[in-house]
């Protein structure tokens, strides 16, 4: 009966993805009417895929044999593969990728030159950049920029093929480099979370967001780790490998940056020297990264501050704060929510951590990486890219449900799609405020620790 589940489950997977096909066809039909569907179809299609995936995680093999994930691995490569030839239907963002990369290879700085520029005026005719996005300049780090332009270089009618090639590459090398770490660390039971993730899979092969490096880098990162935590003889040379992986994450998006704090006061613990290899060569590394940026003539800052100030999406907690703060004040209570949280997590990493990457450390890592997200004023889908990816080495019922909920905020896909109007709803806002709070409410009120990292079932009971 389990295996027949299992079965299913995997099958419900698969489906779910090619549901991608029917999700294009609408988005693509040109009667408003067809289209002012698209919000619901994509929600339901990120459910179903998280439902089958939960389903996977708990009817799956156990074992730590990665032979007995054959079926599921076999999904899950199919899966990311599978969605080569869909146009990008949940977000447009690939467009202003590279028109920013086909600034950059002209010689112009994307940073300071909108895409509205005079100079760029017979370009977007064959490039068509996003219209709501004309007037900023890019804000993008450099490395992110390096890819763009990479991509860029084969030409409008050949860019988004190469584009999705680098994605789609990106989100396998990450699931192999998962199932590396998950065997070493002795959780092959959560594959699954990694595997069959929506996020992971519908936000590179659907939306080929450049979160699909940064997810790969923090991968990277955390390999050399694992690996240098397994060393028999103390070897520097992965803290320099983690901290490099760090430092290129941070150049694809700035998110990785703030791995630091957890993994540099877990290392100072035992050696202060570890603690040095690994921040010298993250820091060395996005030193080098801008450095070479100026050198080339660019300005890697662009329209960042513009973004947070002028745009709201997907931020429960920063909205709620907004509606009663001005936003002076709301600046200051962010920035001192956001300090004394890195000093908690600096603190529970220092007292309670006995090593890299232990369950303690772990979490910290997690926390890290929510902290930021939680208080920021845009937070789309596949912003929790990481968080996907980092779920499978200590699950959590608040990640959980914070990667189960997020892409309900894809409702407003259905009026953009059919009317070019974006007015994104209240509801999955307070969806999402309510299914984490409930979620740190249980958690807080258990008598005794619940060990999810140790038994699935728990999540389900």
């Amino acid at each position: 009966m389990q295996n027949r589940h299992y079965a299913l489950a995997l099958g419900i997977a698969l489906m779910s993805v090619f549901g991608s096909f029917f999700a294009e066809f609408v988005f693509q039909q040109s009667g408003q009417a067809i289209q002012a569907y698209l919000g619901a179809i994509v929600t339901s299609q990120f459910s179903l895929l998280f439902i089958a995936m939960l389903a996977v995680w708990y009817w799956g093999p156990k074992s730590q044999i990665l032979g007995d994930y054959k079926a599921l691995l076999f999904i899950a490569v199919v899966a990311r593969i599978l969605l080569f030839p869909i146009a990008p239907y949940t977000s447009n963002d690939v467009e202003r990728y590279l028109f920013d990369g086909y600034i950059a290879s002209i010689g112009l700085d994307p940073y300071t030159i909108s895409h509205n520029d005079i100079r760029l005026a017979d370009a977007i005719g064959q490039w068509a950049p996003p219209i709501e996005h004309a007037k900023y300049a890019t804000l993008y780090p450099p490395l992110a920029l390096g890819l763009f332009t990479a991509a860029a270089y084969f030409g409008p009618e050949l860019a988004q093929v190469a584009w999705k090639i680098f994605i789609i590459l990106a989100s396998l090398a990450s699931l192999y480099i998962s199932i590396c770490i998950l065997k070493k660390m002795g959780k092959l039971q959560h594959i699954s979370l990694v595997a069959l993730s929506p996020i992971l899979i519908l936000e590179s092969g659907v939306g080929v967001h450049v979160d699909a490096f940064s997810t790969l880098f923090i991968a990277l990162a955390l390999w050399a780790l694992v690996t240098y935590k397994k060393q028999t003889v103390e070897s520097p040379k992965y803290l320099l490998y983690s901290g490099i992986f760090i430092g290129l994450g941070t150049l694809t998006k700035l998110l990785p940056i703030v791995l630091l704090a957890p993994l540099v006061v877990g290392l100072s613990k035992s050696s202060f020297k570890q603690a040095f290899y690994l921040s010298f060569a993250a820091l060395s590394t996005v030193i080098l990264g801008y450095g070479l940026s100026f050198a080339l003539g660019l300005t890697p800052i662009g329209s960042i501050g513009v973004f947070f100030e002028k745009f709201r999406f997907g931020s429960p907690y920063f909205y709620w704060l907004e509606q009663q703060l001005s936003l002076p004040r709301l600046a200051l209570i962010t920035s001192l929510i956001l300090f004394v949280g890195f000093s908690i997590i600096c603190l529970m990493t220092w007292s309670k951590s006995k090593t890299v990457l232990d369950q303690k450390s772990i979490i910290a890592i997690q926390v890290a990486l929510c902290l930021p997200l939680f208080f920021s004023p845009v937070v789309y889908s596949w912003y929790l890219a990481p968080l996907a990816l980092l779920v499978a080495l200590s699950p959590n019922l608040p990640l959980l449900v914070w990667l189960g909920l997020m892409p309900l905020t894809y409702e407003v896909l259905g009026k953009w799609a059919c009317c070019h109007e974006w007015s994104p709803a209240i509801w999955p806002l307070s969806l999402i405020a309510i299914g984490l709070s409930l979620s740190f409410a249980y958690l807080f009120f258990q008598k005794q620790e619940t060990p999810l990292d140790n038994s699935t079932k728990a999540l389900l009971t």
